[in-house]
């Protein structure tokens, strides 16, 4: 037969088992941390470390009231509760705000050519986002009646410049030009409530 054989938790540090100076050595050091004498040694050093703390906490206050971070974080989350709009019109307007800072500093035809397909792009985005039909740009334009959108005539007038841009990578347009189209491409958007 065999006998069970029972299991006896090893005894804590400091209780008179295996390492009892180690536990003895961990009571005397919380001995000499909560003795009176440390406690009046250290008085003064607590002092300094209050003064600094209240110190840090105003130049905290301080700086949050002159800088716009409260602003941001409190007001703007207010203004998006009271008006939300939705994450997709957020991202568009981030977006097409990039294009036009991207236009503003471009300074060779390239890189405004470039910047006028990103903005090419969020616009054919926001045109599918409102409910325009059709699986390319010129075919949710042209089912867009004038009624709903009178700078029809005047968008059909830029896109092919716009096709030409994406087709043909030779092809020039004027800085003026790209922010004409771009201007364009904005009040509608802006019309059609996308941003």
């Amino acid at each position: 037969m065999f006998l069970a054989q029972s299991t006896i938790p090893a005894p804590y540090p400091g209780s008179g088992g295996e390492f009892p100076e180690i536990g003895n050595g961990i009571k005397g050091i919380l001995d000499y941390l909560v003795s009176p004498q440390v406690q009046q040694d250290f008085f003064w050093l607590k002092i300094v470390f209050i003064i600094v703390s209240v110190l840090f906490l105003f130049a905290i206050i301080y700086f949050l009231t002159k800088s716009d971070y409260l602003t941001w974080a409190i007001a703007e989350d207010a203004k998006n509760f009271l008006s939300p709009k939705s994450v997709a019109k957020k991202k568009i307007e981030k977006q097409w705000e990039k294009v036009k800072r991207e236009i503003g500093k471009a300074e060779i035809d390239a890189q405004w050519k470039l910047a006028l397909i990103d903005g090419l792009e969020i616009f054919n985005e926001g045109l599918r986002q409102s409910g325009f039909v059709g699986k390319t740009l010129r075919e949710r334009v042209g089912a867009i009646s004038v009624e709903k959108m009178p700078e029809k005539d005047e968008l059909m007038g830029v896109l092919p410049t716009c096709e030409n841009i994406i087709s043909d990578p030779g092809y020039f347009v004027s800085k003026k030009n790209t922010e004409k189209i771009i201007e364009i491409f904005e009040n509608i958007l802006k019309k059609l409530e996308v941003f």
